[in-house]
């Protein structure tokens, strides 16, 4: 079997390698920066340390209920104005406005609405999720409405519920396991960045921390356990999707 090399880890191997080199001598990679021999020790240090794990635990509760959240909104927008052409007309516009709008812009707002608690950072978490997850899933409903299923439920006399519950969310679950790759990385993203501004727990607070007291590789460190995560996330939600794309006859390249 001949080896295949993913370009992507041979560009952060080089990276690396750059990055390790510039921090021989003096200078702000040394002495600001660290190098990534002192990223990885700082890590090492984070994941034995118990105030990673009482902070990871509160992003993790909010990451996965704004998921929950925005997968429970982005669907029901995605099915209301999938499904039907008047509100596609009405609610699309204004879902493009958001999408193209930066979201944290609109931080301030939730957090005079929600408080600076757990609440303000789901709700901004699922903002981020929902989008993608209403955009792909629409595209996938509206493509499902005009199948021969379709019309043949019709013509069986079901009405509306039926029609969504039986023929079209079946059709439309590749395109939910692929929009949710998305919205996982978003709404990460989202509670991350609630947390760097008010917060008094979290990876994106002790992120926040370390930056104010200018441990950068110690933030650096954070980062990168973030970006694990993150990549982990991925890797088995792309897996899923690549089972439930053959499981609807699809092979995707």
């Amino acid at each position: 079997m001949k080896l295949r090399i993913n370009p992507a880890l041979i560009v952060v191997i080089i990276a690396l390698a750059a990055w390790q080199f510039a921090g021989r001598g003096p200078g702000l990679v040394s002495d600001v920066i660290g190098t990534p021999v002192v990223v990885a020790t700082e890590l090492a240090k984070l994941l034995g340390s118990p105030v990673l794990y009482s902070n990871l635990g509160v992003t993790v509760f909010e990451f996965v209920l704004g998921l929950a959240l925005a997968t429970i909104v982005g669907l029901a927008l995605a099915l209301g104005f999938g499904t039907d052409q008047r509100a596609h007309d009405v609610i699309e516009p204004f879902l493009i406005i958001g999408n193209t709008v930066p979201k944290v812009i609109l931080l301030p707002a939730f957090l005079m609405l929600l408080g600076t608690g757990v609440e303000s950072k789901i709700a901004f978490g699922a903002l981020h999720g929902m989008l993608p997850i209403a955009f792909m899933v629409s595209n996938g409903a509206r493509k499902t409405i005009g199948s021969e299923q379709v019309r043949a439920a019709m013509v069986m006399d079901a009405n509306r519920m039926q029609i969504i519950r039986t023929v079209i969310f079946p059709s439309i679950l590749p395109y939910l396991v692929s929009a949710m790759r998305l919205a996982v990385s978003l709404t990460l993203l989202g509670v991350i960045l609630g947390e760097m501004y008010i917060a008094r727990a979290g990876l994106g607070f002790l992120l926040m921390r370390r930056y104010t007291e200018l441990q950068i590789s110690s933030m650096l460190a954070i980062v990168a356990l973030i970006g694990g995560i993150a990549a982990v996330l991925d890797f088995s939600l792309r897996a899923a999707e690549r089972r439930i794309w053959r499981s609807h006859g699809i092979q995707q390249s």
